[in-house]
């Protein structure tokens, strides 16, 4: 009597199924040359018309399969224990499984059953020699969709680098120029028909208007629509400006939840895992109106918190910081009594430290200081002028990174002295205890260079142009002019003019400056 004969037919993508040489087709004309060749009978033809078998559970496969409507492991576990074949046609090892597991599991339950596997590739796999098979079939599976993994992350770096999208997509900024022959992607333009909506955009964005306004404001305000002629849904607009193609610059692995300045600045540290290349195609925003998106970008992410909202802003909002705790001060009121105070002490929590400080620092206190320190910048004609000379201890992170440099370098040769110390060691105990000095001496080191290349960061985010074009701006509009705009724009002007510096408050008085401090601020949308 003739052998039953079951063929397996599968590839991974829906675009291999119809593709010359990996095509179902293909595998089917190949299979029944070999069950006619052979006179066997056909009782089943089983296919994976693309679907993923990167899978260590079977029934799991056969599952996620289903919804797609792929039955071909279902009828293969219904074959299984009906026992109603002889042998299972298939191309190679690679068509069952992309793992060493799955491919294991199909190999044995085929063979427990009474049944043979004939893969074209290497022939009849029975009792005798399916170890083998077991073993090199799955391990070249698994290598396999392994090295076909790493020649596709080579492949998006490559592209990343040479300033094309890792993905084949652009944000709706920009647009991908082909070659009008092969298709091939050439190099990537802005798309101009909607340089107005970015400069609308800009607008609302410097008028302080929240996030999820910005959809609505670009609809009732200018008539911007989605393909369905009605306004965007939000976060439409906060992911593209979040997005770092929309700032010139490709990258891979990031995601919305890892934003931060990174993705419009270069020089800021970039999350673990993700790969950024700068300035690789053109910028939506350029020049003095890209830099003052950045300002309001870094003024919304570290000082505008809980239910505050961006257009709301009070004039001196994340300027003042305490002098003992480094908090923002908050600003506080009643009925006409207007204050600034550190609220450390009344908001406890685990990363908040104690503060004993309670007395507040009025609001005209604090406008008559800043109002003195621009006349003085005005009158010098330097925009440095505007912040007061260090006394005493400097709060810098200059000074702080030249300590840090210092102690970096002390620590290091402490822990080579150690190791030679441990070297000439004859006791097993007193070279444990080495060991354990050397250990805790590295961690430390380890931690000592994290903030000095964090503080490195710091002062690279300083940038004087930014602060000279505020104080041009303030210089042309007057001082008294200047407290004649919006606390907004007042806000706005300060946080550009001051950069990565704040002014320090100790009872009820600034007595310096200091570097902005690295506290957390929750999205305000």
């Amino acid at each position: 009597m003739a052998k039953r004969a079951i063929i397996w037919l599968a590839v991974s993508t829906e675009a291999q199924a119809n593709d010359e040489k990996n095509s179902l087709p293909t595998q089917e004309k190949e299979a029944k040359e070999i069950v006619n060749r052979e006179g066997w009978e056909i009782t089943d033809i089983l296919r994976v018309p693309g679907h993923s078998r990167s899978y260590i559970d079977i029934h799991l496969c056969a599952e996620e399969m289903r919804k797609k409507g792929i039955d071909a492991f279902d009828k293969l576990l219904r074959h299984w224990d009906a026992a109603d074949f002889d042998v299972l046609v298939v191309r190679d090892a690679s068509r069952f499984a992309r793992t060493q597991s799955l491919h294991s599991y199909v190999v044995e339950r085929t063979i427990d059953v009474g049944a043979e596997i004939y893969s074209i590739a290497d022939g009849i796999i029975g009792r005798d020699n399916h170890r083998m098979f077991i073993s090199m079939g799955g391990y070249s599976a698994a290598s396999e969709i392994d090295n076909l993994k790493k020649r596709r992350q080579f492949g998006f770096q490559a592209r990343v680098k040479r300033g094309l999208p890792a993905n084949h997509s652009v944000p709706s900024s920009h647009k991908i120029i082909r070659d009008m022959t092969t298709g091939k992607a050439l190099h990537v333009e802005l798309d101009l028909t909607k340089s107005q909506m970015w400069r609308d955009l800009a607008t609302l964005i410097l008028q302080g208007v929240a996030w999820r306004r910005i959809e609505s404001e670009m609809y009732e305000q200018f008539g911007y629509t989605n393909e369905l002629s009605e306004a965007f849904n939000y976060p439409h607009f906060y992911r593209l400006v979040y997005t770092p193609a929309f700032w010139g610059h490709t990258a891979m692995r990031f995601k919305l939840s890892t934003k931060g300045a990174w993705i419009y600045q270069e020089g800021e540290p970039v999350p673990e895992g993700v790969e950024i290349y700068y300035n690789m195609i053109p910028s939506v925003w350029t020049g003095e109106l890209a830099e003052k998106i950045k300002a309001e970008l870094r003024r919304r992410e570290t000082v505008i918190k809980g239910k505050a909202k961006p257009e709301q802003t009070k004039p001196f909002t994340g300027i003042f910081i305490c002098g003992e705790c480094s908090y923002n001060l908050s600003y506080s009121s009643k009925d006409s009594w207007q204050a600034w105070r550190c609220m450390s002490r009344y908001e406890k929590s685990s990363t908040r430290p104690d503060c004993s400080q309670s007395t507040s620092l009025p609001h005209e206190r604090a406008r008559t200081y800043i109002d003195s320190r621009l006349k003085q910048m005005v009158e010098f004609q330097d925009p440095t002028a505007f912040f007061p000379a260090p006394t005493g201890e400097s709060h810098t992170n200059e000074k702080f990174t030249s300590d840090l440099k210092k102690e970096i370098t002390q620590l290091e040769n402490q822990i080579r002295s150690v190791i030679r110390d441990k070297a000439g060691a004859d006791d097993d105990i007193i070279r444990g205890l080495y060991d354990e000095e050397i250990k805790a001496g590295s961690k430390r080191l380890s931690n000592l260079k994290k903030r000095l290349k964090d503080t490195q960061f710091e002062i690279a985010r300083h940038k004087p142009d930014v602060q000279r074009r505020a104080y041009e701006e303030i210089a042309e509009l007057s001082v008294e002019e200047f407290w004649g705009q919006e606390d907004r724009k007042i806000n706005q002007l300060l946080h550009r003019l001051m950069g990565n510096k704040r002014f320090v408050v100790l009872e009820g008085y600034v007595v310096g400056i200091a570097d902005a401090p690295k506290h957390k601020r929750r999205f305000n949308g």
